[in-house]
């Protein structure tokens, strides 16, 4: 799912140029920041998760708002 996400944010964005290692970096970025513990919270945003929902689009949300974290 985080790739999908990443790889249509930049194919949307043409004027946005980077290399496939940049790619992989933000992916690996994302996905560590949606496993890592919240200070705040003592979870991660997948155990987060309260059922309210589909699971699916509460990770996509996630995914989105970490992708932002990234820049």
């Amino acid at each position: 799912m985080v790739k999908a996400q990443v790889d249509n944010y930049f194919n949307n964005r043409p004027a946005l140029k980077v290399t496939s290692d940049q790619r992989e970096e933000m992916i690996s970025d994302v996905l560590l920041r949606l496993y890592d513990v919240s200070e705040k919270t003592g979870k991660s945003d997948v155990n987060s998760f309260d059922g309210r929902g589909s699971l699916y689009g509460y990770l996509n949300g996630r995914i989105k708002f970490r992708m932002f974290d990234h820049f």
